[in-house]
């Protein structure tokens, strides 16, 4: 996939700023309600930790996927947070702080570094099948 001024300038540069006043809006309240009502914060990790990587695996089970993109439905399964999520959040009104602490407390629970290079990966691989095909 060759770059261009919109994937490697722009797109960039907007995602910055949607983050960026995103995470100016947060203020320490948030975060504190977050860890004062922490029911919503066990429900949300065992949808993300256990529910979702299920629901993935027999995804790709039912779709037939070859090992590659199986291991890689599980992946992303496993990893729901990021960018999107929080800005659908940030618009729907609802909580970011508890967005944002749902998608981090996994990645430090296992690793940021893995994690983030195995999400990468995957969604490499998924976009040569895809353009292969």
């Amino acid at each position: 996939m060759e770059s261009n001024f919109l994937t490697a300038i722009f797109l960039p540069l907007a995602l910055f700023i949607i983050m960026l006043g995103m995470g100016l809006s947060l203020t320490l309240d948030d975060f504190k309600r977050v860890f004062v009502e922490p029911k919503a914060v066990i429900i949300g990790l065992i949808a993300q930790l256990f529910m979702l990587p299920i629901i993935g695996y027999f995804l790709a089970l039912a779709f037939q996927l070859a090992p590659e993109l199986a291991v890689g439905v599980m992946i992303l399964a496993t990893c729901p947070g990021g960018s999107t999520s929080n800005m659908i959040t940030y618009l729907i009104k609802g909580n970011v702080a508890l967005s944002k602490w749902e998608q981090e407390y996994p990645i430090l629970l296992q690793g940021r570094d893995e994690l983030r290079r195995a999400e990468r990966n995957a969604r490499q691989g998924i976009l040569k099948k895809i353009v292969a095909v």
